[in-house]
């Protein structure tokens, strides 16, 4: 970032107006905004923030969020009304996800909490008076302008959701995010979440701020123990809302498909009770169709207590399914199969889901 020689460059013919009912902030911030401004103008609250706008049209709103008689929030959405391209920083102490979600969907240009750093504010009005200048090219692949909200939620020290999965078992927990740097974000995460994330090579960050889950790819640790994430993209549909839990399969649960009075050999990539997605070789004999039906059979063991012995079942269940999605690469063919099963079958089904789940979380635990 450029220092206070290039912020004043770009600052000097421009008027300022900072909202704050403390007189001991306004004038902190107020002997730092003179350094820089042309004009420095202060108000109480958000009435008399509106009246002075009006008045002084500043290019630049600095403002609380709690102040008597109307708080900032409210003053924000008038001043966007008037005039919807003006640059508002927020300045407080109060940083609740509720606030900050309603103040980004106004369109705030970022988010400064109190007490106040003088770096970050610096920077602050840095990148608002370059927007307001055009003295640089803004490049911004995300329309959803992604990375000045995840900067934001670094500010506030907000938690956010982190979303992973082993061998289908999800494995989900808080973490903040304590740095933003172009591209990349650095995290701090438990060590279980740590360890998934780099083992996944990837995680879904879920916030209140961002519209939709975001899925991130793990870089690297740095050397504050940090997990380094990039290539962020919003997903159009989240793991988090499957109705039922799917996971990967044990090796000795074994599957065979007839299509047309063939035989097809499938690897099974996860299952749940009502699909299983699987992958078979494209050999050019499995010429699979959306929609169309296909015999399965498959086999798995249940184990059971029996006092003190542990007893193994077989199960074999011979049905139809559907298939509900086909991606063909030219060496494999991905699909999901939906499961036509009665009322018995899926109750086994849903025995051997759930004990799957105790044993993958039992191998998740040795890995650490």
């Amino acid at each position: 970032m450029s220092g206070l020689k290039e912020l004043r460059e770009i600052t000097k013919d421009l008027i300022v107006l900072h909202v704050e009912d403390s007189k001991a902030i306004q004038k902190q911030v107020g002997n730092f905004l003179k350094k820089l401004f042309k004009e420095v103008y202060n108000a109480e609250d958000g009435l008399d923030g509106i009246e002075k706008y009006k008045i002084y049209n500043p290019d630049l709103v600095l403002t609380d969020l709690t102040m008597p008689n109307m708080n900032g929030q409210d003053m924000i959405a008038n001043l966007k009304k008037i005039n919807p391209k003006i640059e508002i920083i927020i300045v407080s102490a109060h940083s609740d996800a509720q606030n900050l979600l309603e103040s980004v969907k106004m369109g705030v240009s970022d988010f400064i909490p109190k007490p106040i750093n003088n770096e970050l504010l610096q920077k602050a009005l840095f990148d608002s008076v370059q927007r307001l200048t055009n003295t640089q090219e803004v490049v911004d692949n995300n329309p959803n302008d992604l990375f000045k909200k995840l900067d934001i939620i670094c500010k506030s020290n907000t938690d956010i959701k982190f979303l992973n999965h082993y061998k289908g078992v999800s494995i989900n927990d808080k973490g903040k995010i304590v740095r933003v740097d172009k591209s990349k974000i650095f995290v701090k995460v438990s060590t279980i979440q740590a360890l998934v994330i780099t083992h996944e090579k990837k995680t879904t960050i879920e916030s209140d701020l961002i519209d939709g889950d975001v899925e991130a790819n793990f870089l690297e640790v740095d050397s504050d123990e940090n997990l380094v994430l990039n290539n962020f993209s919003i997903l159009e549909f989240s793991s988090k809302k499957r109705m039922y839990p799917r996971v990967e399969p044990s090796d000795n649960f074994k599957i065979v498909l007839f299509y047309k009075k063939k035989r097809f050999q499938a690897k099974i990539n996860d299952i749940s009770i009502k699909s299983f997605s699987l992958s078979l070789k494209n050999s050019g004999e499995a010429d699979f169709q959306v929609d169309e039906d296909v015999d399965l059979a498959f086999s798995f063991n249940i184990k059971s207590k029996v006092g003190y012995n542990t007893l193994t079942n077989s199960e074999k269940i011979s049905c139809k399914g559907k298939i509900f999605k086909i991606d063909k690469t030219f060496s494999s063919i991905d699909f999901i199969l939906m499961l036509d099963l009665s009322k018995t079958e899926e109750e086994a089904l849903r025995r051997y889901i759930g004990q799957r789940q105790v044993e993958i979380i039992e191998e998740f635990k040795r890995l650490k």
